[in-house]
């Protein structure tokens, strides 16, 4: 259950400042890689790198399977069925490519490949075979200082292709102004959410009228990036899966470096919470 619409304030009516950071353009020219290992969770990966195709015109889409010592090569047979997912599934028709490297490790692999087509965005999974197990996307945000976008296994998938709402846990920093404005970038016609949790009895130890200037001070600080903005008290990486849990949630979008908490001063690990909770897919902003 998420938080009670009374939580939320509108910034719809509020006219874009010029203070304060400020959206970027549509990410029409970026490259995604997709790591393979050719199970239903990889399929899905690819499918998002389709839909995101879609909606936002991106350069080209990078499928890469990464093969250690000791594992077979993948067949001709397998590296078909992607080409042609690819091209059958997308309008834009970006580039294709279609390939398979071997590497120490997977993890290795997965960077390699991103460095050497210059990814903006890679696209994985938390669960599945080789590449989705054993925490490989939780390794790979603290590894890559590019973009990573994990798809759960209870992943709501709407976004970008079906109306929702974009959620960004905010805390002040200059990392939370990193996912904020990639949230907008992303965005397109879908609704913005930012939300600040602090910890539980913080706001009630300032009066009844705390929780509408943290609203305030949130809505101040998102002015043009924003559609809604809410405060809350409690546990920030349970706050925020409860509001995922809610089913209005498309995409969660949170920075990398810094985001220890959404509230006060933040933990080390809310990414690597959301990543295991969330059910949506989480936009880790780097």
């Amino acid at each position: 259950m998420g938080l009670r619409p009374d939580h939320w304030k509108s910034l719809s009516t509020r006219p874009r400042a010029s203070r304060g950071p400020k959206p970027s353009k549509a990410p029409s020219s970026l490259r995604l890689l997709v790591p393979i290992d050719f199970t239903r969770e990889s399929e899905e990966a690819l499918d998002r790198a389709i839909a995101i195709s879609e909606s936002f015109g991106v350069t080209g889409i990078h499928a890469v399977h990464v093969r250690t010592p000791g594992r077979a090569e993948p067949t001709q047979e397998q590296l078909a069925v992607v080409r042609e997912r690819l091209e059958s599934r997308s309008h834009a028709r970006p580039e294709w490519v279609v390939q398979s490297h071997e590497a120490p490790t997977v993890l290795e692999g997965i960077l390699a490949a991103a460095e050497a087509i210059d990814a903006q965005l890679i696209i994985v999974g938390t669960r599945g075979g080789q590449i989705m197990a054993a925490g490989i996307a939780e390794r790979l945000i603290h590894r890559t200082e590019r973009d990573v976008l994990v798809l759960s296994h209870a992943s709501d998938l709407r976004w970008p292709g079906k109306p929702t709402r974009i959620l960004v846990p905010v805390d002040f920093s200059a990392n939370a102004q990193r996912a904020a404005r990639a949230a907008r970038r992303w965005a397109g016609t879908n609704t913005v959410a930012m939300l600040h949790v602090v910890n539980q009895g913080a706001l009630n130890q300032t009066g009844a009228a705390s929780a509408g200037r943290m609203r305030s001070r949130v809505a101040d600080w998102a002015e043009g990036l924003a559609d809604e903005v809410a405060a809350a008290e409690g546990d920030p990486s349970h706050v925020v899966a409860d509001e995922v849990a809610s089913g209005e949630v498309g995409l969660v979008v949170i920075g990398a470096s810094g985001a220890r908490d959404v509230g006060t001063k933040v933990r080390g690990g809310m990414p690597e919470r959301l990543i295991q909770t969330a059910r949506a897919p989480v936009l880790v902003v780097h």
